[in-house]
């Protein structure tokens, strides 16, 4: 089970329809060979991947991502630039979470190094995300 260490104190606002507001702008998950700098910029999160994404470990990157929809960000950015490996379920948890996206460019995904963007070809969903450029 992966180790995860989110900001604390967590959540400012009122009522459970507020959206969340965290105290702490920038903190770092790690979880076996996956580590992540998430950046929290008043609306606009960054998640920057670092290492292996696969299954032992994806949740992580799961959680993070449903932190920041749940605190209504703006733009999402899942930067892969450090991400050395990822199997299926990183590539699926990706996709989910741009489906989920309420607004076409919510979330944004900076492309990675050869073999991540191997792994989202070899799924057949490169054509269907639009990656950015870092």
């Amino acid at each position: 089970m992966p180790t995860l260490s989110p900001p604390d104190p967590v959540v400012h606002g009122s009522g459970s329809s507020a959206p969340l507001t965290l105290v702490k702008p920038a903190w770092v998950t790690r979880s076996g060979l996956l580590h992540l700098l998430v950046r929290n910029d008043a609306s606009d999160w960054t998640l920057e991947l670092d290492g292996e994404l696969d299954r032992s470990n994806v949740a992580a990157l799961e959680q993070e991502i449903l932190l920041a929809e749940a605190a209504e960000a703006a733009t999402i950015t899942i930067d892969l630039r450090r991400l050395d490996f990822t199997d299926l379920s990183g590539v699926r948890a990706i996709v989910r979470a741009h489906s989920r996206s309420p607004e076409p460019g919510r979330v944004r995904i900076v492309e990675g190094p050869r073999a991540v963007r191997r792994a989202f070809r070899l799924a057949g969903l490169d054509a269907e995300l639009l990656f950015e450029t870092g």
